[in-house]
């Protein structure tokens, strides 16, 4: 499969110069088989992904300083946010948005 691929490769990057509907249309499904077989992605997408993560990891850590937080008061709060938690999800909420600031001038930078 990997040899057909390369054969591909080689074919398409003669034809580069080629505008024909029939050689674009190749050249583009070339490219969606060699992004399904090895997981080439958008760095859109990866984008996305990352900061998805970011935000799971976020919720999880939220999730574990509420718990402890109970712990240590020995209550549970469920009708509204005292005054150390919300203290606690503004340092979150500006600690994370913070990080997303200094990876937005990363990739601008490269």
């Amino acid at each position: 499969m990997i040899l057909t691929d390369i054969e591909e490769y080689k074919l398409r990057k003669s034809k580069r110069n080629r505008t024909t509907d029939t050689e674009t249309k190749k050249r583009e499904e070339f490219l969606e088989n060699t992004r399904q077989t090895f997981w080439i992605v958008q760095p859109e997408f990866e984008k996305r992904l990352a900061a998805k993560q970011q935000l799971e990891k976020q919720d999880q850590t939220d999730k574990e300083d509420w718990l402890y937080l109970e712990g240590v008061r020995g209550v549970t709060r469920t009708a509204t946010l005292g005054p150390r938690d919300q203290k606690l999800a503004k340092r979150q909420k500006r600690k994370f948005l913070d990080q997303q600031a200094a990876q937005e001038r990363k990739l601008r930078i490269v």
